[in-house]
């Protein structure tokens, strides 16, 4: 059975809250955690087991995708900045 696009994006909405308080917990501007919780929640929607699995896993994947994509801006952020530089 198909879900419906109205039930998969208020899943992720409901979602959208943790994604961005823990991306903002990690890289501290409200532009890169827009960033890192969008990107989050673009990739887990990519997997449509993802809303078929208990509320607490759905928010393992997301709290997973968040760490993995914050970490990923700042590890770019680290290499246009190199240490010690003034931005």
């Amino acid at each position: 059975m198909a879900l419906s696009l109205q039930f998969k994006a208020a899943l992720l909405k409901s979602h959208e809250n943790l994604a961005y308080r823990i991306a903002y917990h990690l890289l501290g501007t409200p532009e890169e955690a827009a960033e890192a919780a969008m990107k989050s929640l673009l990739e887990v929607s990519q997997d449509q087991r993802f809303f078929w699995i208990p509320e607490e896993l759905q928010r393992r994947k997301v709290k997973e995708a968040v760490i993995r994509h914050s970490l990923h801006l700042k590890k770019q952020e680290a290499c246009r900045w190199p240490a010690g530089a003034v931005h």
